[in-house]
């Protein structure tokens, strides 16, 4: 957020909107601050997606209510990256969001093959992979190698689908 106000709130949506940009996670700014942009996502089209967590609690119906675009599920708890398993009870995480709102629950955090696309898709309305791709570039000695790893990724996490 701190990057947004250097550079300019009002500049910094107005460049989102002429460049095509729908949407921005925003993880340092909290919902409870978030009226700070909330003129300037309106008037420039531009959705600030929410996150919300397990531990999120109370906080969930306030954020899930105004959530738009997409709703950012948190899969667990501790840092991004990827994942074995998950231990969050996701029936009754997902049943508190869509008390809430109708607007698509997506989860990230961990998300790295397909049998866990498989899984998390019968609670969550998408899956977010983010360090499992960039890993998947990652490795490879040949611009050719990188692309077909990223080929495999993309493969595999479709397979969950």
């Amino acid at each position: 957020y701190n990057v947004m106000v250097q550079y300019g709130i009002e500049k910094f949506f107005k460049c989102c909107q002429e460049t095509g940009v729908d949407g921005l996670i925003i993880p340092d700014l909290p919902y409870e601050e978030s009226d700070e942009i909330k003129e300037y996502t309106e008037k420039y089209g531009v959705y600030q997606i929410s996150l919300v967590s397990p531990t999120s609690k109370d906080r969930i119906k306030n954020i899930a209510k105004d959530a738009k675009g997409f709703l950012y599920c948190i899969s667990s708890l501790g840092v991004t990256g990827e994942k074995s398993s998950f231990v969050t009870n996701f029936d009754e995480f997902v049943g508190t969001i869509k008390k809430y709102t109708d607007v698509p629950a997506c989860v990230g955090f961990g998300v790295s093959n397909g049998e866990q696309v498989k899984e998390l898709t019968k609670y969550f309305d998408g899956a977010i992979v983010g360090s499992a791709i960039v890993k998947s570039i990652a490795t490879g000695e040949s611009v050719e190698e990188r692309i077909n790893n990223l080929r495999a990724k993309i493969k595999d996490l479709k397979s969950g689908l």
